[in-house]
């Protein structure tokens, strides 16, 4: 067998993905055995994901603000056409500024209070990959206990929004100024793949 790219030079290594064969001085040219065309395709897929994984960050990013947007307008809407003017005794843009921050806050401290590693997802994964060995109790066993799963997430996530509530107004001005100056690099990135930098 001779190298594909070079028809008159033995082959001493094979492609992975295609099978090719490949000389010594087409082997050695990638940090790993693979022919140029492969390589070639396996940076493009690379690429491809990278950009993927900025689109997907920038629209949660966006997801965040709109509902952050969304929840102040609305409580500060909801406020002011529940309430007579008669019974204000604060002077109205004090209440505003104040139900905007503490409404508008819950999207930015609920996404603070999430943690983005969770290693109980990995012991999950590996006892379900155990559950081969006791195949009736993994069966019936969500079954048994999805009730009270179901009650201790609504309470997981009712003492999380309590605590959101709480703390929203103080973590939204440094939650915007994070995804701002985050979505400015990532759109850079973005223009960067596009130009096939």
């Amino acid at each position: 067998m001779n190298c594909f790219n070079h028809p008159d030079r033995p082959a001493v290594a094979q492609c992975p993905d295609c099978s090719k064969g490949l000389c010594l001085e087409c082997a050695t040219a990638h940090e790993q055995i693979i022919c140029d065309n492969c390589f070639q395709k396996q940076q493009n897929a690379e690429a491809l994901y990278t950009f993927r994984q900025i689109r997907a960050e920038s629209k949660a990013i966006i997801r965040e603000m709109v509902w952050s947007a969304i929840l102040g307008i609305g409580a500060v809407i909801f406020v002011f056409l529940t309430t007579q003017p008669s019974e204000q005794e604060i002077p109205p843009v004090p209440i505003a500024i104040l139900t905007f921050g503490i409404f508008a806050g819950i999207p930015a401290a609920w996404n603070a209070l999430s943690f983005n590693s969770r290693p109980w997802k990995k012991k999950f994964k590996e006892q379900k990959s155990n559950s081969d060995s006791q195949p009736f109790i993994w069966f019936f066993l969500p079954f048994i206990f999805l009730y009270y799963f179901i009650i201790l997430w609504g309470l997981i996530a009712l003492l999380k929004l309590t605590i959101a509530f709480c703390i929203g107004i103080f973590i939204l001005p440094f939650r915007l100024y994070r995804n701002i100056k985050r979505l400015n690099e990532l759109k850079k990135l973005q223009a960067a793949y596009k130009n096939g930098h």
